[in-house]
């Protein structure tokens, strides 16, 4: 009777190549993030909403936003904007406050999922490897990279889509 074989005789599967990606990814993600945070955008109002919902004082943060909206320029901006990113921001912004290097995670996580769904789904019309090749290389792109040093909209949209 012959004992099986240890795992460094066994191939490469394309789901552990899949698993072996996604780290890659998010440890590549993780080590270009920066601790600092670009003012310009739309991440102070979904940290805000989402500290609403941590708190529970969503009414509270919507009746201020609208206040600033209707008092500023035109064209400033929604008095809130669609609440998805800061449903997923709320356990970070409970757990940690309002710190853009926590908050940066949540692209990460996008990142990762986006590249497992995408691998999952191109499978049907390629072969496993080809899957997780194409998925791969799109998960360790410099665009999709460099966008989780921004809390934004773009990568959890991509992940849902």
């Amino acid at each position: 009777m012959t004992s099986p074989a240890p795992d460094r005789d066994r191939p490469l599967r394309p789901s552990r190549a899949l698993g072996l990606a996604v780290l890659a990814c998010a440890l590549l993600c993780l080590g270009q993030i920066r601790v600092d945070h670009s003012w310009g955008d739309d991440f102070a109002a979904y940290l805000m909403q989402a500290r609403s919902i941590a708190t529970g004082t969503v009414a509270d943060e919507v009746a201020r936003s609208r206040f600033t909206v209707e008092h500023s320029f035109a064209g400033l901006g929604p008095a809130t904007y669609p609440w998805g990113v800061p449903l997923l921001l709320a356990p970070v912004v409970r757990v940690f406050g309002v710190e853009p290097f926590p908050a940066k995670t949540i692209g990460i996580a996008s990142l990762c999922a986006f590249v497992l769904a995408f691998a999952s789904l191109s499978r049907r019309l390629l072969g496993g490897w080809e899957a997780v090749a194409i998925a791969a290389t799109m998960g360790i792109a410099p665009w999709y990279v460099g966008a989780t040093n921004a809390i934004a909209s773009d990568l959890p949209f991509l992940a849902v889509s």
